[in-house]
């Protein structure tokens, strides 16, 4: 790795070491294609020669040789293309954090998040290019004796063959880890165990103490007054006391959405205002929130936000209004009027007296996690959940 890079990486992508680098050079990637897809490849190949002889496949590169090469240039972008929409829709990440580019020494089109998301997310975006480009037109090109079909599905196999070695690499990464994506070379950081992280941690960083869980029955129980998801009987209830302008209550956000994917019907989640002073967009955006439960569209306007949360100053939040159906004028209203200000500082100071102290934190069951503790805890409920079928 370039020095440069290395400098990106410590300084302004992962300060506090607390990711584990599973990136790889485009050489690893060749020999990756070769180790992971090349067989698969052969064989179905042997399968097609066997039933349809060699002619299929060479005589449509032979007859529409500058088709053929548009669409290896085309399926390239696409491939590249189809890695943003996947995130997007598995991640949902906020808006302008992915994004396409080019590498000009290379001459070749890249995808890029910014911002962590599940590892079980990250695995979709880095699948569904082979599947969609490789995968299906190989069994097309199987299943009517498509040569065409058939050479194209093999090469842009043979392409994602570096996200193949990607998925190899998260194989034992729990679903609801978080990952990022690698800033300037193919992979990802993926967050380590707390031992890991303190190995990591800067001095002055490891001597702080993760405080432990604390069960405690200081906060409301669960009311119809809550913004709540999932059914009553759940497993498990999460409560999230969280600020729309914090990065790390993001993250939450994604984890639950990831654990609620992976573990539907088991789990009732609860969302609490918890603002934060020192995000100055905070609070009026807990009570765009609350604006729109009036109109019932709080989850709407929840997940907005945090998809959004570069984007929350007041004309932006009646903008999102807008955008989610609702009436942007009601919203505008009660921003200016502070209509739901004490319902979202209530909230927060329910929070306070259950020992709250940072924006980045869940109840799970009654018991607090904060900080780093939070990964634990998830970790913990998603291996139990499993264990419960």
């Amino acid at each position: 790795m370039m020095e440069d890079e290395r400098q990106k990486i410590e300084e302004e992508y992962d300060p506090d070491g607390e990711y584990e680098d599973r990136s790889f050079s485009m050489l690893q990637a060749n020999f990756s294609a070769l180790a992971l897809v090349g067989p698969p490849i052969a064989l179905a190949l042997t399968v097609f020669v066997l039933l349809y002889g060699w002619a299929p496949l060479y005589t449509p590169v032979q007859n529409q040789f500058a088709l053929s090469i548009v669409l290896v240039i085309a399926g390239v972008v696409v491939h590249e293309i189809l890695h943003v929409v996947a995130w997007k829709l598995a991640a949902r990440p906020p808006s302008g954090t992915v994004r396409l580019g080019f590498y000009w020494k290379a001459l070749t089109p890249y995808a890029h998040c910014s911002v962590p998301m599940s590892a079980k997310d990250y695995q979709i975006g880095a699948a569904t290019p082979g599947i969609v480009l490789g995968i299906i037109p190989i069994v097309v090109g199987l299943a009517l004796g498509w040569g065409g079909w058939m050479m194209f599905g093999m090469l842009f196999t043979l392409a994602a063959g570096g996200d193949a070695l990607i998925i190899w690499l998260l194989r034992g990464v729990p679903g609801v880890r978080l990952v990022k994506d690698h800033p300037s070379k193919a992979g990802c950081l993926v967050l380590a165990e707390n031992r890991n992280r303190e190995i990591a941690q800067p001095e002055s960083r490891a001597k702080q103490t993760i405080k432990p869980a604390k069960e405690t029955s200081d906060f409301p129980l669960v009311t119809n007054h809550d913004h709540v998801r999932g059914p009553s009987d759940a497993e498990a209830t999460l409560i999230q006391y969280g600020d729309f302008e914090c990065p790390q209550s993001r993250q939450v956000h994604v984890i639950v959405q990831g654990l609620m994917r992976l573990h539907p019907d088991k789990i009732r989640f609860v969302f609490r205002h918890f603002p934060v002073k020192t995000h100055p967009n905070a609070l009026q955006a807990a009570e765009a929130a609350e604006a729109a439960a009036s109109q019932h569209a709080f989850w709407p306007m929840h997940d907005r936000l945090f998809n959004h949360q570069l984007d929350l100053a007041p004309d932006d939040l009646i903008e999102h209004a807008r955008e989610i159906g609702i009436d942007p004028r009601e919203v505008e209203t009660a921003l200016r009027e502070e209509v739901f200000r004490n319902r979202v500082l209530s909230q927060k100071r329910t929070g306070v007296k259950a020992g709250i102290r940072s924006s980045f934190n869940l109840i799970v069951d009654g018991r607090v996690h904060q900080d780093e503790a939070v990964y634990e805890a998830v970790e913990a409920l998603d291996d139990r959940l499993k264990e419960n079928g």
